[in-house]
């Protein structure tokens, strides 16, 4: 009787040891690895990466290096099919890494613009990873 009640309590012992921790996170299928960009020390003349607005400054890159070929009047025969006047269009490709991919002519993606021999400035390449860092909102 003594050997039972040992297992016993050995048993009991080992289900109260087991607990489930709520707060694990499960692993993701995908992850996009952005590395941040420091922001703290910046002044008139170097590139403001602070308050970005997908209205102002992700617009103004996509209008001045994009929506040649990948804007809404165009997009079917020159731009592949990518419509980025349409923002579930571009999120759909910022969230899948192509986005950053394309403008680091990262190795293995097609570097864009396709239409020029070198990136885009270095301010709008920080300005759009600034902004895929936080989400990419639509605001």
């Amino acid at each position: 009787m003594k050997n039972y009640l040992i297992i016993l309590l050995f048993f009991v012992g080992l289900i109260a040891s087991c607990k489930h921790d709520p707060t694990e996170v499960p692993a993701k299928a995908k992850t996009i690895v952005v590395t941040p960009i420091d922001t703290t020390h910046h002044d008139s003349s170097s590139c403001d990466t602070v308050n970005i607005k997908y209205s102002v400054q992700i617009k103004k890159v996509l209008t001045n290096n994009c929506l040649r070929c990948h804007g809404s009047a165009v997009y079917t025969t020159k731009g592949s099919g990518y419509n980025y006047d349409d923002y579930t269009v571009l999120k759909s490709e910022v969230d899948n890494g192509d986005v950053l991919k394309a403008i680091n002519h990262t190795s293995g993606s097609v570097p864009m613009p396709l239409d020029q021999s070198a990136k885009i400035s270095d301010c709008e390449i920080k300005i759009i990873t600034m902004w895929v860092a936080n989400g990419a909102p639509n605001n």
